[in-house]
């Protein structure tokens, strides 16, 4: 009966015993190896050890020291008696929006909270003291940062980028996202020393005259419409627009080969070529001194009579720019005035009327119509007895004849008509659209009338 009882007590000590070895073991989770040994994963803290330790338990199988050991990684172990009574370590008071962290056995404070003076205040308030109102606080950097489209000044606070590139260029200026950079507002550009935006069409008007303005697309200085840099790139002026047959060298039209000036210098016009004897002026050809334009060339003026009269003539500069046309010496104009013909001499007691002789009245031709001689009184004359109709009929005058042709008597009534031969020898003609005046017929005419009006007056 006693050795049932110990029996009996025997195994109720080995199953209590067991209990409490499951006990412990729940109390630090975790199977254990075949040496009776594991890792700490969980609640390591409460268990004094660190996070991934290696450590072992009572025997498994093996022999095992009576009490826990610790092992380490210098590769020796030794007792460690509090795994069989673990010590719970307490938890510090954390302050307000904080909470404990077992693993650096610190308190450290909530998402979107920082420390200030030992408390967790909001990152954003601390933000705002230090940098402005623009600032944030980012809880993933951990820091302080400007709020999207502000930047941080040189005094180290949050601004918007215009106003940081106004406090670096001028109030002309602004924030250029494409580029991520400051620059100057449209219609503004930065001055010759870079470091403040002025007035675009003041700077282009001060480097290159009134007639310039600034264009914000191109960012260029520009000449307004109708006006155009000058040959130097120094200053805008009038555009020059070169007419047909020329091309603009230096701001300067200049005709083609070939071609020149007008007289008005409006258009370039065909060069003219020049003829002998004329000189080209303001591309017109003038005929030289002496010389007359006909037909495109500059010939002499008797070079124009003898065009229009035949040879014997010559001719000289008349009054109105035309030629005027002489016989030359021995010849007359024709009754028509239309050439000139060999000069007739009338014999003393004749009168030259249409180069052809008329003896004065009383007188008639001698039987050979070299002389005239008195008529008697007596003696009944006809009127076609006194001219000799055919001047080629007339016989050549000889020295005695034109002797007493220039010692001419009175008349018998003592009165005397002189005809001057030798200005009725060589008639003047002007040339003039060819009309041609028939000036020296209508002095001939005229004479002749008086001389037989007063012949038969005093008959």
């Amino acid at each position: 009966m006693k050795d049932k009882i110990k029996k009996y007590g025997l195994l109720i000590i080995i199953f209590g015993g067991l209990f409490i070895s499951v006990g412990f073991i729940s109390a630090h989770p975790g199977n254990t190896d075949s040496y009776g040994c594991h890792t700490c994963r969980t609640n390591c803290a409460s268990w004094g050890l660190s996070y991934g330790e290696y450590h072992c338990h009572q025997a498994k199988g093996l022999i095992q020291p009576l009490d826990p050991i610790r092992s380490h990684d210098e590769g020796y172990s030794e007792p460690w008696p509090d795994y069989s009574s673990p010590s719970i370590p307490s938890q510090p008071t954390c302050p307000s929006f904080s909470t404990y962290d077992s693993l650096s056995k610190s308190c450290k404070c909530i998402y979107g909270y920082v420390v200030d003076n030992d408390n967790c205040v909001d990152g954003d308030i601390v933000c705002h003291r230090k940098y402005g109102y623009n600032s944030e606080y980012n809880s993933i950097t951990n820091k302080c940062e400007c709020s999207y489209g502000y930047i941080f000044d040189s005094s180290n606070q949050c601004v918007s980028r215009d106003v940081f590139c106004q406090n670096l260029l001028g109030f002309n200026a602004e924030y250029k996202i494409l580029g991520d950079t400051c620059g100057c507002k449209s219609g503004y550009i930065l001055n010759s020393s870079q470091i403040e935006c002025i007035n675009g069409d003041n700077f282009c008007s001060n480097l290159y005259g009134i007639y310039s303005s600034y264009n914000s697309y191109s960012k260029k200085c520009e000449c307004d419409l109708g006006y155009e840099l000058d040959s130097a790139g120094k200053k805008c002026i009038k555009k020059i627009y070169c007419p047909l047959n020329s091309v603009k060298i230096n701001n300067q039209c200049i005709c083609d080969t070939g071609y020149e000036w007008n007289l008005s210098r409006t258009t370039c016009v065909k060069s003219a070529v020049c003829s002998l004897n004329s000189t080209k002026i303001n591309n017109t050809c003038v005929c030289n001194e002496d010389y007359i334009m006909r037909s495109g060339n500059c010939i002499t003026y008797t070079e124009d009579c003898v065009k229009e009269f035949g040879p014997n003539v010559h001719g000289i500069k008349g009054n109105n720019g035309n030629s005027s046309c002489y016989c030359n010496n021995g010849f007359e104009w024709n009754s028509l005035q239309t050439a000139c013909i060999k000069s007739v001499v009338c014999p003393l007691n004749s009168t030259k009327t249409n180069n052809i002789c008329v003896c004065n009245n009383d007188y008639n031709w001698n039987p050979d119509k070299t002389i005239c001689v008195k008529i008697e009184k007596s003696q009944v004359v006809g009127n076609d007895q006194n001219i000799v109709e055919n001047q080629n009929e007339l016989p050549v005058s000889t020295n005695k004849e034109q002797e007493v042709k220039k010692e001419r008597e009175n008349q018998e009534n003592g009165i005397t008509f002189s005809i001057n031969e030798e200005n009725n020898k060589n008639i003047t003609k002007e040339k003039q659209g060819g009309f041609i005046k028939p000036f020296s017929d209508f002095l001939a005419n005229i004479s002749s009338n008086f001389k037989n009006f007063f012949s038969k007056i005093f008959r």
